[in-house]
């Protein structure tokens, strides 16, 4: 028999082709928790992430070979199909949910690391012996051997499938812009979901925009949950500075040629991208990190 790992993102993907070197390991490319979910066509997907978000996602195209992949590999009857994720993982969970009802009644097993906890990687002196895994890749290949983490491989009930299968449905009729994890569950949120953080975390004096999105994902860390991709906190940012709610100046591209701060609390002041005229509105800006 052979071995088919499922990872539902790069990175994860990586942590799983050290571990297990001898297996097939494939990967998510797309990203299930944003953008919309309702059509399976992956053109309209692609359209409505560039319009919503103001950027080109290849991550919808590259998906499509990874599903005629897993296709090729299931249908050669002899593959043991295992599915790594943690419920802890907004990308990791969706992309599990999409998957599950992709596979509709055909079998697989399921690495749950939802309530599993391991040795941190790099351990301070202020963290605990061993913490959750908010992502499988957030594991190295170490840890994996070493926890012996295939041993929790198992067989998901018919109940359970149907329940994933269920929700997902729920989450495809809302047609939401953003998916987020709360209280243990998948939920839809609105387009601006993380823009009160954004704001929160926005410097007084000028800074790259990498860092109040850096700050959003830290303290999701500290939540124990992996809740948003950068790319879409860097849109959002973009979107403020559009809507003159913070500052921005430089290039409007990308994180390394754009600084943001608070606007000055003088009342009736423009936001200084005005100044030397408006940026672009973010559906016309290529966005990069």
């Amino acid at each position: 028999m052979s071995y088919l790992h499922i990872a539902f993102d790069p990175s994860a993907r990586a942590s799983l082709r050290q571990a297990f070197p001898d297996d097939r390991t494939l990967a998510f490319w797309d990203d299930l928790s944003f953008g919309s979910i309702d059509s399976p066509d992956p053109r309209r997907r692609a359209e409505a992430i560039e319009r919503d978000f103001g950027f080109a996602w290849q991550g919808v195209a590259d998906q499509v070979a990874v599903w005629d992949a897993i296709e090729t590999e299931i249908g050669a009857g002899a593959t043991d199909c295992i599915a790594w994720y943690s419920r802890r993982s907004v990308v990791e969970f969706a992309n599990f949910l999409g998957f599950n009802e992709w596979m509709g009644t055909r079998p697989f097993r399921a690495v749950d690391l939802t309530d599993v906890e391991v040795p941190p990687a790099h351990r301070t002196p202020t963290q605990p012996d061993r913490i959750p895994v908010r992502a499988v890749g957030c594991l190295n290949a170490e840890t994996i051997q070493r926890e012996r983490l295939t041993e929790r491989a198992t067989t998901l009930s018919p109940e359970q499938r149907a329940a994933d299968r269920l929700l997902w449905d729920t989450l495809r009729a809302e047609i939401a812009p953003i998916r987020i994890v709360r209280q243990g569950t998948l939920v839809s949120a609105g387009i601006d979901v993380f823009d009160g953080m954004l704001r929160a975390f926005c410097p007084p004096d000028w800074r790259g925009m990498a860092y109040p999105a850096g700050c959003v994902i830290g303290a999701h860390a500290e939540d124990g949950v992996d809740q948003a991709r950068d790319l879409i906190l860097v849109s959002r940012l973009f979107a403020l500075i559009d809507a003159g709610i913070i500052e921005g100046r430089g290039g409007f591209t990308s994180v390394h040629d754009t600084q943001i701060r608070v606007r000055p609390a003088t009342l009736g002041e423009p936001p200084s991208h005005a100044l030397a005229g408006d940026p672009p509105r973010l559906t016309d800006r290529p966005i990069t990190l």
